[in-house]
């Protein structure tokens, strides 16, 4: 990519080169880091550390690590959650009672 094809990409063309890169880097790593991690591990004194290593004590960016899960926004449960707080505060209640 030449430096004029660069400065003619769009804000989302830009973020997706910057993910795939990201991900170029994050499994760069992880390569490099399974050698230690298996020598550590071949080398562990079980009476000191039961638990194996882990890839990820070896790893920075981590590729490997759990990630956050994401917040699923159900409108249904946050107006569900603001009209008990404030039927809780003394409001009415728009819940149908079956009167």
């Amino acid at each position: 990519m030449s430096e004029e094809e660069f400065w003619d990409l769009t804000p989302y063309e830009f973020e997706l080169l910057m993910r795939r890169h990201r991900n170029d880097v994050q499994w760069q790593e992880v390569i490099a880091a399974v050698q230690p991690w298996v020598y550590a591990n071949a080398n562990r004194d079980p009476k000191k550390r039961r638990k194996p290593y882990q890839l990820d004590e070896f790893t920075i960016t981590g590729l490997t690590k759990p990630r956050r899960r994401k917040v699923i926004r159900d409108p249904a449960a946050i107006f569900g959650h603001i009209s008990t707080g404030l039927t809780a505060l003394g409001g009415k209640s728009n819940v149908d009672d079956g009167r």
